[in-house]
């Protein structure tokens, strides 16, 4: 999949992307969604040996980090005639356009509850679960997170409640 080999220049598509999660087909609805889960853990696991020892579990350090590998990598495609004040300030935005960003796909995949397909419900489920393992659900989200799990457990399709009851910390 290209969003786990490649999850930075699928972010330059994020709006197309979001648009397809419209579309009829539910196929194309659970890949993008899966797309989603993989561009949030893959963008924020980017990161030196060294940093991985002295890693926290807050989503604030990973999304800052996150945001210093984007800001590298644009800091190369700028011309050297740009100041250091500038690359400061534009730091500074890239780091709280990545934290709103990462929030509202959160929020996004979350939303996908309510779908009429019951694949498209589990495999959001799935993704939430797997975002919320591995520690990439800010606090103030767990709360969302668990009422739309306790919202699925009396839904009609089976698999949907048992993914319900795998969405754990």
């Amino acid at each position: 999949c290209a969003s786990e080999q490649c999850p930075f220049s699928l972010l330059h598509y994020l709006p197309l992307l979001l648009k397809l999660l419209d579309r009829e087909a539910y196929t194309l609805r659970l890949s993008i969604l899966q797309c989603l889960g993989n561009m949030i853990e893959k963008t924020s696991q980017r990161q030196s040996v060294e940093q991985q020892k002295q890693t926290t579990n807050s989503y604030q350090d990973i999304a800052k980090r996150r945001a210093s590998v984007v800001v590298r990598r644009q800091s190369m495609a700028i011309s050297k005639e740009n100041e250091k004040d500038d690359d400061e300030e534009k730091e500074e935005k890239l780091q709280e356009i990545d934290l709103q960003t990462a929030m509202r796909l959160i929020v996004l995949i979350g939303e996908r509850q309510h779908d009429i397909n019951a694949f498209v419900r589990a495999a959001s489920l799935r993704v939430l679960n797997s975002l919320c393992s591995n520690g990439f659900i800010p606090l103030s989200q767990y709360v969302l997170v668990t009422s739309i799990a306790l919202e699925r457990l009396h839904d009609k399709a089976v698999l949907v409640r048992k993914n319900a009851m795998n969405v754990r910390k």
